[in-house]
């Protein structure tokens, strides 16, 4: 998913965690008339313009005052367990607890970072409410150079005796808790791992992995010890991701 993608899904759980944080530490400030038992798609519905401007404006401020973090985070987790976990079938209390401390410093970080104007975010998660949906981030811009544009020089890369080879290893998603014999299929978000029972012959996790899990660590030492053993020609080594 795209940075601007990302991003818009940080700003649109800001909205639903400052209608929490409103009524419990700024109650000095306009009522909104968000009932919080409602779904997330049916308080976005409620929005108006002005409610959706006042909310991000709000959120910004607290960004800028440095409001406690640990605060912001317990708040968080309500709000996850409030809109996202009781209408999913994938998410649950344990999710939103252990998600929100593992983001939150990237959430804060929008808030303090984005370009976006408020009438921009919320175009974009309003749709016509606000306006038409404008993203800065995918527009052609025209610049101009002083001088004009300098004329492109052909570049000729250097004539080499020798050259190195590079592996590069990408998206190995290594699970620490891979557990062989647990279920391999299942209704959590991760399966193979626990707390999961023991899974029947077929539905059993691998000793080497399984395609519907991360990978255990048995079979990273593996294809690190075979690397080793058939790739002596490589100089260098690349990990991306994890």
């Amino acid at each position: 998913m795209g940075s601007y993608a990302v991003l818009l899904n940080l700003l649109s759980f800001a909205l639903l965690f400052i209608c929490q944080f409103q009524r419990v530490y700024l109650v000095s400030l306009r009522k909104t008339t968000l009932d919080l038992s409602r779904s997330t798609s049916e308080v976005a519905e409620s929005l108006s313009c002005d409610a959706c401007s006042e909310m991000v404006d709000v959120i910004r401020k607290l960004a800028e005052l440095k409001t406690s973090e640990s605060v912001i985070e317990n708040v968080a987790v309500v709000i996850c367990k409030k809109f996202v976990a009781a209408d999913s079938s994938t998410i649950d209390d344990r999710i939103c607890e252990m998600a929100i401390p593992e983001f939150m410093d990237e959430v804060l970080y929008v808030f303090d970072h984005t370009a976006l104007t408020t009438r921009e975010i919320c175009g974009t998660i309003l749709n016509d409410k606000c306006g038409t949906i404008y993203d800065p981030f995918n527009q052609q811009w025209n610049i101009t150079i002083p001088g004009g544009k300098p004329p492109i020089k052909p570049y000729q890369p250097p004539k080499v005796n020798n050259t190195n080879k590079i592996l590069h290893i990408s998206d190995i998603h290594w699970d620490p808790q891979y557990t062989p014999g647990l279920q391999a299929r299942c209704d959590e978000p991760l399966c193979c791992r626990p707390p999961l029972p023991k899974g029947e012959s077929n539905n059993s996790a691998g000793y080497w992995g399984e395609p519907l899990c991360d990978l255990p660590m048995q079979t990273l030492i593996n294809l690190m010890e075979h690397l080793n053993d058939t790739q002596d020609h490589v100089v260098t080594m690349i990990i991306t991701d994890r």
